[in-house]
């Protein structure tokens, strides 16, 4: 467990989570934000300068118990991410790379109309856990866009001693039905 709370505080980490924190932080008006898979929710946590209520969900259990020794006011639940129902302002999910296409859109079908969602994978298809890589982000997008209507996609090259690769970002809104 040692190596993934270290992980967590990783400049790759931290930097792939910064754009959606500026975003919130400027363009929107909210309060309560959830997680989708949060890990232990560090990047978020040391990243947003205002006072939102943040909902972490995550499966393992180990998560929410040291989620909530290292960040007390996050709000931890252990639960399956694809049947969770979140009723906040954003929903953020930056692993979907760990989550089967199939559950990622089990997961979607859960978040309510017009929620404001932010969704990141990666093209790193060789790391350990990456079940469900996109090579370019227009792929990413194209999935993303079934069930969601896109405000805006980016990429951001992760560069590495021992490997490249891409971030893949994609704000969007829920839609009120699938496309």
């Amino acid at each position: 467990m040692a190596p993934d709370i270290a992980q967590s505080f990783s400049s790759s980490q931290l930097t792939s989570k910064y754009p959606i924190v500026q975003d919130i932080e400027k363009k929107h008006d909210v309060h309560t934000i959830c997680i989708l898979a949060g890990w232990f929710s560090t990047g978020f946590n040391l990243l947003f300068t205002k006072p939102y209520e943040i909902i972490s969900i995550d499966k393992d259990p180990d998560c929410k118990i040291i989620g909530e020794y290292m960040f007390p006011d996050t709000k931890f639940i252990t639960d399956d991410v694809c049947l969770y129902k979140p009723i906040v302002d954003v929903v953020i999910n930056t692993s979907t790379e760990h989550i089967s296409h199939k559950d990622l859109e089990l997961s979607f079908n859960y978040i309510p109309n017009d929620t404001v969602c932010y969704f990141q994978n990666n093209s790193m298809e060789w790391m350990a856990g990456h079940i469900n890589c996109y090579k370019t982000l227009e792929s990413f997008a194209g999935f993303i866009e079934q069930y969601f209507l896109i405000k805006d996609a980016t990429e951001i090259l992760i560069e590495k001693q021992n490997y490249t690769g891409k971030r893949l970002n994609v704000k969007c809104v829920k839609k009120s039905t699938r496309a």
